[in-house]
């Protein structure tokens, strides 16, 4: 009786394997918002997505599913890292981590989205003209976005 269990739990698990697949590596200036996605195929009312970085859980949060779409209709659901305001501080290795608990629990990691913050340059001349001083700023990126301020 148990080895029957046992194949039963086997057939659906393996009808409903969970594949995690991220978002591919980005770069971003910084002071921009990033944006990284871990989707998954799986059948399942409940997912719970973790995020890491540096072996650190920044997010995580639990994914109620739509009983009444079919799997058909979407075949694989996605969650999106949102991070505001980079520095070159966030630069770095992000992996996701997707839970099942039923019918046994399941956690998958997805290969990880590397992200490239890229830092902006300032170079400054100070004037003095008829005795007002003022700043003139030119801001240089990898990018080769140049920016002029006064």
């Amino acid at each position: 009786v148990t080895w029957l269990i046992t194949l039963l739990l086997i057939i659906c698990v393996s009808s409903n394997t969970l594949v995690v697949s991220q978002s591919p590596d980005i770069s971003v200036l910084e002071r921009q918002t990033g944006r990284i996605s871990c989707c998954w195929t799986v059948k399942a009312q409940r997912v719970g997505v973790k995020w890491i970085k540096n072996q650190t859980m920044i997010e995580q949060r639990i994914v109620i599913n739509e009983p009444e779409v079919s799997q058909n209709e979407r075949p694989h659901v996605c969650s999106v890292l949102i991070l505001t305001n980079l520095t070159s501080r966030d630069s770095g290795r992000y992996i996701c981590k997707v839970s099942v608990e039923l019918p046994i629990l399941t956690e998958v990691e997805g290969n990880g989205t590397t992200i490239t913050v890229k830092v902006l340059y300032c170079v400054y001349k100070y004037s003095n003209l008829h005795n007002i001083g003022f700043y003139h700023f030119t801001f240089y990126s990898p990018f080769k976005i140049h920016q002029e301020r006064t």
